[in-house]
């Protein structure tokens, strides 16, 4: 099963000139590289076989939990439906919603705007996080001595015009250099037309990510039935409106903050159905450029979706957290881009809001609600150089009256303010990428209480059929609704001999 695996791991450590045994080889240094530690965490599955490396741990045994079963038997429910599924099919955005962009666009150039927002998606999928200045510093300090290396050895034995010329090439150099390496990253300046752009490239899938995030707490915390929504970064309004197909009977206000006004009204009329004399059926509906300082109001649900990315510094990115936490009555929801970028922004925003990191010491008056199954450090960002994202599948907007598909990778987290009300459900380790399918046996990677990435396997000999089915019909971002216990007798001889 692994053959070529080890094959690519030997040729792999020919190259980098390391030692034949290549297994102790990377256990010794991937705590001092980054690529050999990805490569070893990720890549191999001996890895999960032995759990040598920090934040990874041994294949471990795996039993169903006997409430579920019970649950499954007692409602004559299919493993398929068991209660960790929070996945949800092909969405489309809300009727109202198309039929009042369809107003708006019809005194547009809607070619124009169509071919405009694929170049919009793209853009905004390959936006990375401004540079701080003190890696900015950092970068061009390293630039400046690799190019003032070469040229020392030279001006002593230079005239003083060529030596001014030769400091002169180097400065452009370190210039250029810097140019070609930084990302330059500058704020997206929302008009009216770019907005309509956004509504092509982006709406179907920004609202089927939040109908993902929404159904899973509305399944798992039942009671919860929010009076007040605060959005940040609202945009054309996608978060109103995937909360409204939850809690419609039960939101009455709604406080949208975008600095773009131009995008506010855009929402507005959208709610309106395309006409501003029409009502928008919200009791209360504010419109804000910017966050109210006072900490007073505290709102039920608490969203930032794909906004963070938008604020040009980490101190900005934490302060806007800061605000959004102190307004926070019972959940907050950080929704991004689901690549690296993205996920790096979400975490910033975990560890600040735990008190992980050491920019933040707060009291630890809350717990992670989702995707993590605890509130420790993220294994797949320390130790991984992929991003935990999820995929969600939607219907675009554009064309009209067609039906098209189009998939939307995300990242996320759900903390919730208070105690944990139901810790037995948060046990459950939650998949972190879809199951492997094989013949005989169904392969498991999963995020645990324990703060690591597990793998279990399971075979017909030794589990059930409906634990079986219940993986096989689960996809990444599903809990599992299993227990997990160590395995001592995971490994074979063969394998202890190799890492030995």
């Amino acid at each position: 099963m692994y053959s070529n695996t080890n094959n690519t791991a030997r040729i792999l450590c020919s190259c980098l000139c390391l030692k034949p045994s290549w297994c102790q080889v990377l256990k010794d240094v991937q705590s001092k590289s980054t690529f050999v530690r990805s490569i070893t965490y990720y890549r191999y599955p001996q890895c999960y076989k032995t759990g040598y490396g920090k934040g990874i741990q041994a294949r471990v045994k795996a039993s169903i939990s006997e409430e579920e079963e019970e649950y499954l038997h007692k409602n004559n429910l299919k493993p398929k439906d068991h209660s960790g599924v929070f996945r949800i099919p092909k969405l489309s955005l809300p009727d109202r919603f198309k039929e009042a962009v369809v107003k708006i666009v019809s005194h547009e150039n809607i070619k124009t705007i169509a071919e405009n927002s694929c170049y919009l998606r793209n853009y905004i999928w390959s936006r990375r996080l401004p540079m701080e200045d003190d890696q900015f510093r950092m970068k061009a300090e390293k630039i400046e001595n690799e190019t003032r290396r070469n040229d020392d050895v030279l001006l002593p034995f230079l005239s003083e015009e060529e030596a001014a010329r030769v400091k002169q090439r180097r400065d452009n150099t370190i210039l250029t250099r810097l140019r070609e390496s930084v990302y330059h990253w500058e704020p997206i300046r929302f008009t009216r037309l770019k907005g309509l752009e956004y509504i092509l490239a982006r709406s179907s899938g920004e609202y089927a990510a939040m109908c993902r995030i929404f159904n899973e707490i509305s399944k798992r915390d039942k009671e919860f039935q929010p009076k007040t929504l605060c959005d940040f970064g609202s945009g054309v309004g996608t978060v109103s409106w995937a909360a409204r197909s939850f809690w419609a009977s039960s939101l009455v206000e709604h406080l949208c903050a975008d600095v773009s006004w131009e995008m506010n009204e855009l929402a507005e009329l959208i709610l309106r159905g395309g006409n501003k004399n029409n009502d928008h059926a919200i009791p209360a509906l504010f419109f804000r450029q910017h966050l109210p300082e006072s900490y007073k109001i505290r709102y039920d649900l608490v969203v930032s979706a794909f906004s963070l990315m938008e604020l040009p510094s980490a101190r900005e990115r934490l302060q806007t957290i800061d605000k959004l936490w102190n307004k926070t009555e019972e959940y907050l929801v950080i929704v991004e881009s689901g690549t690296r970028a993205g996920f790096r922004a979400i975490i910033e925003a975990r560890d600040y809001i735990l008190g992980l990191g050491s920019k933040s010491q707060r009291p630890k008056n809350c717990f992670v609600f989702s995707p993590c199954p605890h509130n420790m450090e993220c294994p797949k960002f320390a130790y991984d150089t992929i991003p935990c994202n999820f995929l969600v599948k939607s219907r675009p907007i554009y064309p009209f009256h067609e039906d098209g598909s189009i998939n939307d990778s995300f990242c996320y987290v759900v903390i919730r303010r208070g105690p944990n009300l139901n810790p037995d459900e948060a046990k459950w380790p939650r998949l972190v990428e879809d199951p492997k399918i094989r013949p005989r046996h169904v392969i498991c990677r999963m995020c645990t209480k324990e703060g690591k990435i597990s793998e279990t396997v399971l075979t017909r000999a030794k589990h059930s059929q409906s634990m079986r089915l219940i993986a096989k019909r689960s996809v990444a971002g599903d809990m599992l609704p299993i227990h997990l216990q160590d395995n001592a007798d995971n490994v074979d001889s063969g394998d202890t001999d190799v890492h030995n």
